[in-house]
Order: structure tokens, then C-alpha cells, then sequence
């Protein structure tokens, strides 16, 4: 099994080089919905398949 997510993680990290360091950032309350979301897994046997659809909260 493989694990897939449209976003990094839920806590968003600064790009490389930026920021104070590999810990996790806070997201302000009105923004947390569109970093939280659900994944979808669709399995098709034919042809063989898996789709994934990731849908945020927001």
C-alpha cells in the first residue's frame, strides 16, 4: 500500500532553507479547513486501476 496526499502534511512546512526549522507551523482556524480533507480510493479490476481524489473540508 502506498500512502498519497494532494498536501505535504496537515501542518504546512516553510520551503527548504526557510523558516525556524523542521517543526510543525500552526495554520489560523479559518484556514485549517482547506488543509484538512478526505481521499477517495477507487478500484477498478479492468483494466487494473486505483484513482485517487482528494477533496479538502473547505
Amino acid at each position: 500500500m502506498t500512502f498519497h496526499t494532494a498536501r505535504s502534511t496537515a501542518y504546512p512546512q516553510p520551503t527548504a532553507g526557510n523558516g525556524p526549522g523542521p517543526i510543525p507551523l500552526t495554520v489560523p482556524a479559518a484556514q485549517l479547513p482547506k488543509m484538512l480533507g478526505v481521499t477517495d480510493v477507487r478500484i477498478a479490476l479492468t483494466p487494473p486501476r486505483a484513482t485517487l481524489t482528494d477533496t479538502t473540508l473547505a
